[in-house]
Formats: structure tokens, sequence, C-alpha cells
């Protein structure tokens, strides 16, 4: 059993960047709801990020389209 969970977890340094991951998408998130209206905000959850991209999920597509003509305004927050 030991072996299976070190196998799935990896080595300690694959899991100290997957926990160091996991607090940049806390952080970011915490920025995204600070600049977006709540009830947007609630709609909204940060998924990822890879080099520039932030990859947000969206509630809807009305959530997305109002995302999209916010975008650069919260671009600048981001920076």
């Amino acid at each position: 059993m030991t072996q299976l969970i070190q196998r799935f977890l990896g080595t300690g340094d694959a899991l100290a960047r997957l926990r160091d991951h996991a607090a940049r998408l806390r952080r970011l998130q915490a920025v995204l709801a600070q600049h977006l209206p709540p009830a947007l905000a609630a709609a909204c959850v940060v998924a990822n990020v890879k080099e520039d991209t932030l990859v947000v999920l969206a509630k809807g597509s009305a959530v997305a389209a109002r995302l999209k003509q916010i975008a650069p305004t919260l671009v600048g927050q981001f920076t």
C-alpha cells in the first residue's frame, strides 16, 4: 500500500511543486474575486495557469461572455 501511495504522489519534489502550484492558484483566485462583482466572482473559478495564460472556468455562457468583456481590465490586476 505504501508503494502505491508513493508511486501516486511521486517524489517529494513533485509533491512540493504541486503544493506550490495549488497555492498560486488560490492566490490568483483571491485576486480574481477581489476585482469582480460578487455575483460574477461566485460564478468563476481559477482552474490553471501556464506560462502567461490564466484559465478561468465560468458557470455558463453569460458569465463567460461578461468575463470576455472585462478581460482587458482584469489583465492589469494580475501583472
